[in-house]
């Protein structure tokens, strides 16, 4: 751990050409105070778990087919009892698939943008999968606030990514963090979960085929808040622990970057969350 000797924070945001590619967005839905952000019947519940474990199954197999995605420290979650915010870097359109299919079978819900959920053909499997829309008004905010302190409380996994906008294969390191997702840990007094996704170079057959970099997603171990600290200090110390945690990890296994352009054409980029919910 480097906090003797810390990372500076990247800022860099997709230049034109690297963000998400805009799809088609048929469907409105109004996220207020009355949204009902999950289901409130038992059954229903169920059936949403039992739907999301099929999508897991689903993704295991596609990810692996088209990304060569890999899965390390999956063990890490038997070690934790009852809720966790889970946190890793934004680098794929869909990488909030891969998070799902590492935590698996634990029940994970995670913040995304509401265009999301507005989606043609996609929309039902992302709610699937625990996304919840982020509210757009303060009133609809602290609903959606104590639905996250709810969900945490009953045992549920919440990810959060702390970068905010996703980045495609960004390979200089880690971003700067937002403070969100520490405070939801803090305020449930549950653990972060840091989890890094990194890259390796193709090789065989894949190498022919196209030009992406594989990725890994490693689970590190939880940071777990001291809550007899006042609150702003401890998700400061938080935030900045797992910062470093990630980044040595990324700065040691990822791929290195070497300056090339690398325009990923033809990569489906649907931006799994773009913003973190603000919190004060």
């Amino acid at each position: 751990m480097s906090l003797e000797h810390p990372h500076r924070p990247l800022e860099e945001m997709p230049a034109q050409g690297e963000e998400p590619v805009h799809l088609w967005k048929p469907f409105h839905i109004r996220v207020d105070e009355h949204y009902n952000f999950i289901p409130r019947r038992k059954i229903a519940r169920f059936y949403s778990y039992v739907l999301k474990m099929i999508a897991v199954g689903f993704f295991f197999c596609y990810n692996r087919i088209f990304y060569g995605f890999r899965v390390r420290g999956r063990k890490i979650f038997k070690g934790i009892k009852g809720g966790a915010v889970t946190v890793c870097n934004h680098v794929q359109g869909l990488d909030c698939s891969f998070v799902v299919q590492a935590v698996a079978p634990k029940n994970l819900y995670y913040p995304t943008i509401k265009t999301n959920l507005e989606l043609a053909g996609l929309r039902w499997l992302i709610k699937a999968c625990g996304g919840l829309p982020i509210p757009e008004t303060p009133k609809a905010l602290r609903v959606f606030n104590g639905v996250i302190g709810e969900l945490l409380s009953r045992g549920n996994y919440v990810h959060v990514y702390p970068e905010g906008v996703l980045y495609p294969y960004y390979l200089k390191g880690i971003r700067k963090f937002h403070r969100g997702a520490f405070k939801y840990a803090y305020d449930e007094n549950v653990p972060v979960v840091p989890m890094v996704i990194t890259f390796r170079e193709q090789k065989g057959l894949r190498k022919l085929l196209n030009r992406k970099p594989l990725p890994t997603l490693t689970v590190l171990e939880p940071i777990y808040p001291d809550t007899s600290r006042k609150a702003k200090a401890e998700i400061n110390a938080m935030m900045q622990l797992c910062y470093e945690s990630m980044s040595d990890y990324f700065d040691e296994h990822s791929l290195a970057y070497r300056g090339e352009d690398l325009s990923w054409e033809g990569d489906l980029q649907v931006d799994c969350c773009e913003m973190e919910p603000t919190i004060d």
